[in-house]
């Protein structure tokens, strides 16, 4: 009886330790965007740093604000060469949010170009599913997207956050990008 419930125990722990991931994945290229520092990253319009703002900030002093008048935030473009040597798949995005008033249209884009600016690959996730009845509060998001069709090193990835056209008011801060192969 004292061995049946050795087996079983260790069973058990064996079992328990073999559902776990073999490795935690590294990434190939990472970089955040905390706004303090908008270097290497891009205005919607060109000379136009209206979406950075002092009103609030999960860290820091500034956030992009996107909003009626700004519909676009900062936004992050590299070539997939300029990414580090190794090969890329999918990406990790993460960042914190908040709105003010309604959430509707808000979306995180990102999008492949080839070395032509022709869109290769188009992704919209909205993000009033992760921000509903969430008002006024910083809310961590987290998503991946493949790409592994479309790495292609001349290739362009492109993301930003945007209204939708709607009037929502919405921030964003500690922006992060984790690149996998």
């Amino acid at each position: 009886m004292h061995k049946n419930i050795q087996i079983v125990l260790i069973t058990a722990f064996v079992s328990c330790f073999s559902c776990r991931p073999k490795y935690d994945p590294k990434p190939v290229f990472s970089t955040l965007n905390d706004f303090e520092n908008v270097r290497g990253w891009i205005s919607a319009v060109v000379n136009n740093s209206n979406t950075l703002t002092d009103v609030t900030a999960h860290s820091g002093k500034y956030s992009s604000r996107i909003d009626k008048n700004n519909q676009y935030s900062y936004s992050f473009r590299q070539q997939l060469k300029n990414l580090g040597a190794e090969p890329k798949s999918w990406v990790r995005v993460s960042m914190w949010c908040k709105y003010t008033g309604t959430i509707d249209k808000s979306h995180l884009a990102c999008f492949i170009t080839n070395d032509k600016e022709v869109t290769q690959l188009w992704r919209a996730i909205h993000l009033a599913p992760e921000l509903s009845g969430k008002k006024n509060q910083w809310v961590y998001i987290e998503k991946s997207l493949d790409f592994s069709g479309h790495r292609d090193n001349d290739f362009n990835f492109n993301l930003f956050v945007s209204s939708g056209g709607g009037d929502e008011e919405v921030f964003i801060d500690d922006l992060k990008l984790e690149f996998f192969k």
